[in-house]
């Protein structure tokens, strides 16, 4: 039986608006993407791939010395990665955050192949965030309250 893919799993929650994933041995890069994803106004989704000695000892260690499965997201609309930083990925992928459909594509691809994708994976700024949503009605009288409660009960009437 094959692992469950945490990437692929959040992509298919129905307002999934900002996923990252993010390797906690390049300090810049996981400052970078904490901040983009605190910025983001819903809920933000940050997979840190981290360095366990218990658990993943022998995967991490691989891909520190082997940086060839990583993958470094681009694009203008993604991470920003400073200057440097990117010579430590030599395989990096112009990856638009917007397209579902391709962040599922290589999301898949590190159940399939291996490859570990390191930046922004997918963002919506459209999808409304539960905040948003739960703020609706508000501003409304009691009198319009109490009217609206009566029309949803009255739909279950028989």
């Amino acid at each position: 039986l094959d692992m469950l893919n945490p990437n692929t799993v959040t992509l298919g929650i129905t307002n999934a608006s900002f996923l990252a994933q993010v390797v906690d041995w390049n300090p810049p890069l996981l400052h970078e993407t904490i901040k983009a994803a605190h910025a983001h106004k819903g809920t933000s989704i940050v997979r840190i791939i981290q360095r366990c000695p218990v658990f993943v000892d022998s995967i991490t260690k691989e891909l520190q010395e082997d940086s060839s499965r990583l993958l470094l997201l681009t694009h203008e609309n993604g991470i920003p990665v400073a200057p440097g930083v990117d010579r430590l990925f030599p395989e990096t992928r112009e990856h638009d955050p917007s397209d579902m459909n391709q962040a599922l594509e290589i999301a898949r691809d590190e159940t399939l192949k291996g490859i570990i994708p390191v930046g922004l994976l997918y963002q919506n700024k459209d999808i409304p965030c539960y905040s948003d949503l739960s703020a609706v009605g508000h501003d409304a009288t009691d009198e319009q309250k109490i009217t609206a409660t009566n029309n949803a009960l009255d739909s279950f009437a028989i």
